[in-house]
């Protein structure tokens, strides 16, 4: 940051840190917040069990059987410590190398080490972590690689393991690359079919990024519509764990600009009037208070182009209409938010332009206390309980947040809500 922050104005020394916890490796950064000073942050360039210090550690712990934790990071290294091999008393937990949408996060593993049915057991985990760890020098799937992943002593030549190396063919090691890799190449070719402009580079970033195969897998893929694979400096390994702490320093973004619309699915009452509605008669179905709604409704809850502070809210109402039967066993309100980069202006329908239209993710609410105050209503013969809430969104943080709301005595109470992304 070329701009000089101002001294801290806090009361009393505070200590924050800011963890980055990737695929395949952590970094951790620091600040010292100390009143009157200007505050600066540092990258923790050296950890237990490194031979040479290096920004980064392994996203790997290792427990014993009481669940204690017994080596973190660098400290799991069988290189370091070749006894670790021998422990069949550990479990290990790791990131597995997977995709999610925005955000985040991955599927946490947790393998077990023991295996009293043979005494020759080939560890498939510590050899996974080898070949981590060869991940940059891993360039294409031809030739042979030797993976050490445990002692000197360990010998067995019938699996090809030589003096704690494993000797696997380039083949067999792209196999572990690949489904990944596919995912990646997946997700991009989403992105750039729902870009508004022509995409003309790709930039890497995270522990990944390093790996020469990914990279060749892209740039082969992709250079030939003359997009460019870029992997930037290595400093940007720390841009995460760093950024999160200018952001705790400065909380300089207040506010951001939406670059598409926003909104929910939803059912219009059907008017057999408008053209829209009859064009989708064939999607009509009557609710519990006799009336009719038609499907493939959307509801805008932000305009492209609009500054959307930290602190505003955007509002949604939802109506659900149920019998005795649906009422009692009502509890979970999904939402599906979704994005649209189409050229209408207040888009109402998600079946057309439907390329045009992205699942962001579900909103999940518990309605229960909504219920609470409830009756039975009853309109001509139809007799039928009415919910009515409104799904409650803050767009303006570092991420999405939602809670629903409801009118309990004519004062509006409040729930949480959980966002939940879906794989892409």
């Amino acid at each position: 940051m070329s701009t000089q922050r101002p001294p801290s104005n806090g009361r009393e020394k505070k200590l924050v840190m800011s963890f980055d916890v990737g695929t395949t490796f952590t970094g951790v950064s620091y600040v010292i917040l100390e009143p009157g000073k200007i505050p600066q942050i540092f990258g923790v360039t050296n950890f237990p069990g490194q031979q040479t210090g290096d920004s980064k550690i392994p996203s790997v712990v290792l427990y014993d059987q009481a669940g204690s934790v017994f080596a973190v990071g660098a400290e799991t290294n069988v290189d370091g410590d070749p006894d670790l091999i021998q422990n069949n008393e550990l479990e290990v937990a790791e990131w597995v190398l997977s995709l999610s949408h925005k955000g985040r996060k991955d599927t946490l593993l947790v393998s077990d080490k023991k295996d009293d049915r043979s005494s020759k057991v080939l560890d498939v985990s510590y050899i996974f972590f080898g070949i981590q760890g060869s991940t940059t020098s891993f360039a294409r799937p031809s030739g042979v690689m030797f993976v050490k992943f445990g002692s000197r002593s360990d010998n067995e030549a019938s699996y090809g393991i030589t003096s704690g190396n494993i000797k696997l063919t380039g083949q067999t090691i792209a196999t572990f690359f690949d489904p990944t890799i596919d995912r990646i190449i997946q997700t991009v070719e989403a992105q750039i079919r729902n870009a508004r402009v022509p995409i003309k580079s790709i930039f890497l970033v995270g522990g990944f990024c390093t790996s020469t195969y990914l990279y060749s897998r892209l740039d082969t893929h992709f250079s030939p519509r003359n997009i460019n694979v870029i992997v930037p400096d290595p400093y940007l390994s720390k841009a995460v764990a760093e950024g999160s702490l200018y952001y705790y320093i400065d909380h300089s973004v207040t506010s951001r600009m939406s670059k598409c619309i926003y909104g929910v699915r939803c059912t219009w009452e059907y008017n057999p009037s408008d053209p829209e509605n009859r064009a989708r008669q064939h999607t009509v179905f009557l609710r519990h208070n006799g009336r009719r709604y038609v499907l493939g409704g959307f509801t805008t809850m932000i305009r492209k182009g609009v500054e959307v502070s930290e602190t505003q809210e955007y509002r949604s109402p939802f109506m659900i209409v149920l019998d005795d039967s649906g009422f009692a066993n009502y509890r979970n309100h999904y939402a599906s938010l979704h994005s649209y980069q189409g050229a209408q202006v207040n888009p109402m329908w998600d079946d057309r332009e439907t390329e045009m239209f992205s699942n962001i993710c579900e909103i999940v609410a518990d309605v229960s206390p909504v219920k609470r105050f409830l009756s039975q209503q009853y309109d001509q013969s139809a007799r039928f309980y009415r919910i009515d809430y409104e799904v409650v969104l803050l767009f303006g943080h570092t991420e999405l947040k939602a809670q629903i709301a409801w009118k309990e005595n004519g004062q509006e109470k409040r729930g949480p809500a959980a966002i939940v992304y879906r794989d892409v």
